[in-house]
């Protein structure tokens, strides 16, 4: 206890002190990269939300300055950060659509994995910004698989090309990167400590939360979490970091400076590792049409690709690209990729030794708070005993938080999380379908006058169901809010007629058309009730206007229920057509088509890659709600990315997911 006052008496300490200085950055005149670079650190390393009022007023300040135009500056990885750090803060501007991406790129690495990471900010129309992606793809792949690389800077881009930074988790990321940004030269000594610190406080809570799991009847150990448990986890990835990385989307244009007189991108780019990696990350943040984008993605993916299998390039650098490929920072989740940033960071020369140490403190109390509130969640499990009374449910009860806010509204949501488990999994594997037929009445009813109509072991869960939305009309109602419950409940409604309805396909051996399908399955991915239940709770940020504009089944919100629907789907339809269960898009759409299973995975694939670039048109400002209420969908569908990349990872906890959960919830970050 007194270690955690002390720490949080440092971590106010050292939050002034990154305040300071991104203010005396921030009103110079020619320290603009500077301010950027520091900027990007923070958002890597998980300690955004600790500034986001400078972060908007600094951006504001450079954007008012400049608008599209990015200082005129030739530098690939500055021109990269500017784009990806605009468009992320949701300012609508776009890329040059006249202009495509030099050959002559290929020699600043660094400059084409920044453009492929920026590519994964583009939303739909984005033609540009989906030739950028292509463009580092392609040449990224070829630097990675290059010896005479430096094979740290090969490895960095393996993992980018693997796992692009828009579609990591942010604490994940920042334990990645915290030894890569330790050895790059200019690190920030105060950012790497607090980055740390941050970390393993987080961390120490979540250890704290965890131990009443250490006295269930189950053998479980802290240290070595059992699988099964794990796998709720992994579906609450999808539910619960609503925020950590909220800085919505600028939009820069992309100078012609990197192209050749035929409109390509310069090989010469590839000399510029890290241009190239900014580059490649901004070109995630690219929107339909922005064809630039789309060729610098491809281009810096391929050489990117090149170098991180270069042994001749710096490991730590080869690193960073290969985990940079794994997963762009658009589709990482904001705390996963705090702890990659990490290490990163602190090994960069001009690293914020203050900024690190506020990074590692602020992750580790967190953990810590995460820890305790998972106390409270595994009493509510252990006593409903489901695992006697419905031994066929998915036992998952490790929850991974990501926000370090809004306390009741996390209790909500896993809640909510697990219920969704249950009637999965009844409605998939035990249910009759006369029994799920009574089930679906009885919802459409809401009534506890229904429970004589239900066999006995449905009897509980629907008791139940109607409790937990009971417990949160309850707590809502002094607030005057107890209107959020009204529409959650429909939305539950909704799914579990959704849930039933394939039932019914199963029963008939009916394939549904694709557009029957998606019609339903974006309903049935459970996203609509998750990004709700996201809302409740959260105070007067949240009017009754936002569950109506849900309720519509917004861009933003399809978008993202149709990346984690077909990622699942992609990963798991083998598995699930062996057990028997209703068919998934691949099979719709082989029926419809006659195309091979590759041929439809390739198709359903590349629709979640434009899907991406209508999350982020939809992100530019203005939008239809405050930005960080876009934030639950914007995670959710990183969270598909951290479940469904390799495999069916909330089924099968493998091991990189393993790894996860105990970075998050067990290994504090050494300070």
């Amino acid at each position: 206890k007194e270690d955690f006052v002390v720490n949080k008496e440092l971590i106010e300490e050292l939050k002034g002190r990154v305040r300071r200085e991104l203010m005396i950055t921030a009103s110079g005149t020619t320290q603009y990269e500077k301010l950027i670079k520091v900027i990007d650190a923070i958002q890597h390393l998980g300690v955004a939300y600790l500034f986001y009022g400078e972060i908007e007023e600094a951006l504001q300040h450079i954007y008012a300055t400049y608008g599209d135009n990015w200082i005129d500056s030739k530098n690939l990885e500055s021109s990269s950060l500017w784009f990806r750090l605009l468009r992320q803060q949701g300012f609508n501007n776009h890329v040059d659509e006249k202009g495509r991406f030099k050959e002559t790129l290929c020699n600043d690495v660094q400059g084409m994995l920044a453009l492929y990471e920026a590519t994964y900010m583009r939303v739909e129309g984005e033609k540009l910004l989906d030739e950028a992606l292509e463009f580092t793809k392609t040449h990224l792949a070829i630097i990675a698989k290059d010896p005479s690389c430096d094979s740290s800077l090969r490895a960095e881009i393996q993992q980018e090309l693997k796992q692009p930074l828009r579609k990591k988790v942010s604490r994940l990321e920042a334990l990645r990167y915290m030894p890569i940004y330790q050895q790059q030269p200019t690190h920030n000594e105060v950012l790497l400590k607090l980055a740390k610190l941050d970390f393993n406080i987080l961390q120490a809570m979540h250890k704290k939360e965890l131990s009443p799991l250490c006295k269930s009847r189950r053998p479980c150990s802290i240290y070595v979490l059992h699988v099964a448990t794990i796998g709720l986890t992994l579906k609450t990835l999808k539910a619960v970091h609503f925020g950590f990385d909220s800085y919505g989307n600028k939009a820069s244009t992309f100078h012609q400076n990197h192209m050749d007189e035929k409109g390509r991108f310069k090989e010469t780019l590839c000399n510029d590792v890290q241009g190239m990696l900014a580059l490649y990350e901004a070109a995630y943040m690219r929107v339909e049409g922005e064809k630039v984008l789309d060729e610098a993605l491809e281009f810096t993916k391929t050489h990117l690709a090149i170098i991180a299998k270069d042994p001749s390039c710096d490991s730590s650098l080869r690193t960073e690209i290969q985990q940079a490929l794994k997963q762009p920072l658009r589709k990482m989740l904001p705390r996963l990729e705090a702890i990659r940033y990490m290490p990163l960071y602190q090994q960069q020369p001009t690293h914020n030794e203050f900024l690190l140490k506020l990074a590692k403190l602020d992750f580790n109390i967190l953990q810590a708070m995460h820890k305790k509130e998972l106390s409270q969640i595994c009493k509510w499990w252990k006593d409903l005993d489901l695992q006697n009374t419905l031994p066929y449910v998915r036992d998952r009860l490790v929850e991974v938080y990501f926000e370090p806010e809004h306390f009741r509204t996390r209790m909500f949501l896993i809640k909510t999380c697990m219920w969704l488990v249950v009637l999965d999994d009844t409605f998939d594997n035990y249910g009759t379908y006369e029994e799920l037929e009574v089930f679906t009445q009885a919802v459409q009813r809401w009534s506890l006058s229904c429970l004589d109509m239900l066999p006995t072991y449905m009897k509980l869960i629907y008791q139940e169901l109607l409790c937990h939305h009971q417990e949160m009309e309850e707590s809502l109602e002094k607030e005057g809010k107890s209107y959020q419950i009204e529409h959650v409940r429909e939305m539950a409604k909704e799914y579990i007629h959704g849930i039933f309805l394939e039932a019914k396909w199963l029963k008939e051996g009916y394939i549904p058309t694709l557009e029957e399908y998606m019609s339903n399955a974006l309903i049935t991915v459970g996203q609509p009730v998750m990004i709700a239940r996201a809302y409740v709770g959260r105070g007067d940020m949240v009017t009754e206007e936002t569950f109506k504009w849900i309720a519509k089944y917004p861009p933003i919100v399809k978008a993202s229920c149709l990346i984690f629907r077909l990622m699942d789907d992609i990963t798991t339809h083998e598995e699930e057509q062996e057990r028997g269960h209703a068919p998934s898009c691949i099979e719709c759409y082989r029926k419809e088509t006659g195309v091979s299973e590759e041929e439809a995975c390739d198709f359903f694939s590349k629709q979640v890659e434009d899907a991406w670039k209508v999350i982020n048109r939809e992100s530019l400002r203005p939008t239809d709600v405050p930005f960080h209420l876009l934030m639950p969908a914007i995670n959710f569908a990183r969270a598909a990315h951290v479940l469904y990349t390799n495999n069916n990872g909330f089924t099968h906890a493998g091991e990189e997911v393993i790894n996860h959960i105990k970075s998050l919830l067990v290994h504090p970050i050494v300070v």
